[in-house]
């Protein structure tokens, strides 16, 4: 390369620098954009489930919800195991940022985390009989493993025995710490409200979500279930 060839290589190369960082930039914008749109979505659909009451709220009731987040019909089969007539299903955030946070770690410490939540409803003549919400997120990377939390709140029309159930899954290298609570028919409302208490801004925080409790308030919930334990 001659002499004066090098300033024309040096000017070239600020321009591609340049561009390459001008295109990442917009394109993390516009993934975060959407990332940070169903986060909202999500959190809209929580508050509003906050509300319903499995054995009062009716299907006519719920369909503002439904339609406001396109909700899936989901089969006969799905129903059936609860004995509905029929049930939706609402899932976020899109699969592709699903996709990139499960393939690319770092993605995390600029706000896109992998993670999903969703919201199932199911219906027996024309009133909710069960309300399910789940959500799932990394939270560390401990060498080649990486953690996370599977968190699960249902509550049914039916009287169930178990009220909080914990364990771990583990999927090549992904661990899942599993917590899963089933409210009974007789719940009251601060149970109800304490085991829906889901926060999910942390998911598209620079960083992602670290520990259970940026994502929930798990204390409350433990000393309801601390108190109903000591019920007879």
């Amino acid at each position: 390369m001659s002499i004066a060839a090098v300033p024309r290589f040096v000017r070239w190369l600020r321009m591609s620098l340049v561009l390459a960082t001008a295109v990442t930039f917009c394109a993390w914008a516009i993934l975060f954009g959407i990332n940070l749109r169903e986060r909202f979505q999500a959190q809209s659909v929580l508050v509003a489930i906050r509300s319903m009451q499995v054995g009062t709220t009716t299907l006519e009731q719920a369909r503002p919800i439904l339609a406001a987040h396109h909700a899936e019909t989901l089969s006969a089969a799905f129903a059936g195991q609860y004995s509905a007539d029929i049930g939706f299903a609402m899932l976020f955030p899109t699969r592709t940022i699903a996709m990139l946070g499960e393939r690319f770690y770092f993605l995390r410490y600029v706000g896109l985390a992998s993670w999903w939540a969703g919201t199932e409803m199911y219906f027996r003549d024309g009133t909710l009989c069960v309300l399910r919400f789940s959500m799932e997120t990394e939270t560390t990377k401990t060498y080649q493993f990486r953690n996370g939390y599977h968190l699960q709140t249902t509550a049914s029309s039916e009287r169930k025995t178990e009220f909080m159930m914990s364990g771990g899954a583990m999927d090549g290298g992904y661990f899942r710490r599993v917590h899963a609570i089933t409210l009974p028919a007789d719940t009251t409302p601060d149970e109800r409200t304490h085991a829906l208490a889901y926060d999910l801004s942390c998911v598209t925080r620079l960083g992602g979500c670290r520990d259970l409790l940026q994502i929930m308030s798990y204390q409350l919930f433990c000393l309801d279930y601390a108190a109903r334990q000591r019920k007879p």
